[in-house]
This record gives C-alpha cells, structure tokens and sequence, in this order.
C-alpha cells in the first residue's frame, strides 16, 4: 500500500518537471532541479528523487554532467510533447470506446469535430 502511494506521488512530482519544462519555467539547457531541491520542493526521499532524475535522463529529457547535475536537453520540449500526444490519443481512444458501448459514440465525434 505504502509503495502504491510512493509510485503515484512520484508520478505526479515527475509529470509536474515535466509541465515546468513544457511551459517554459524550465528551460531547455538550463540545470534541473537537484535530489535536494526535488526533495525539499515535494516532500520526497533522497532515493525517490534520484530515481525520477535518472527517468527524465533515461527518457532522453535530461542530461548529467559529471559533478555538476542534470541539465534539460535541447530538444526536451519536443519529447514531452510527443509523449503528452500519445497519451492523449490514448485518453481519446479510450474515450470513445467508451462512448460507444454506451452509444455516445456521434455525439462526442461531433463534439470534439472528428470524422
């Protein structure tokens, strides 16, 4: 139960960097938040933040420079928003589906001015 609730915040702290790189807050090339400030900043542990900074390095959003931290990549913006995309093509989809079981289906098409 405990780690259920540690994942989520995780999640929620992760996509919340990621919304300060999409909205310019963070910006591309400049530092990203250290262990310590993610730590201070969302109430995380020390082991909980250096993972969700290794993530953003191991999704292509950031970069570590040795003895000096993580730094935002050029082209951070365009990953996240592909990523944001995919997501909400599945949201979407999802969506739909259910609309259709339930017989909403034209309805939301109509709504949201697809096909």
């Amino acid at each position: 139960m405990k780690s259920d609730v540690l994942k989520a915040k995780s999640i929620e702290v992760r996509e919340t960097i990621e919304q300060e790189i999409l909205t310019g807050r963070l910006q591309a090339g400049a530092r990203m938040y250290s262990s310590n400030e993610i730590m201070e900043k969302f109430g995380l542990g020390k082991t909980t933040a250096l993972k969700i900074l290794k993530q953003m390095e191991e999704s292509n959003i950031t970069y570590k420079k040795m003895g000096k931290g993580y730094y935002i990549k050029p082209f951070a913006v365009e990953v996240l928003s592909d990523k944001y995309k995919e997501k909400l093509i599945k949201d979407v989809d999802a969506l739909l589906s259910f609309a259709e079981a339930i017989n909403l289906r034209e309805f939301l098409l109509d709504y949201i001015g697809g096909e």
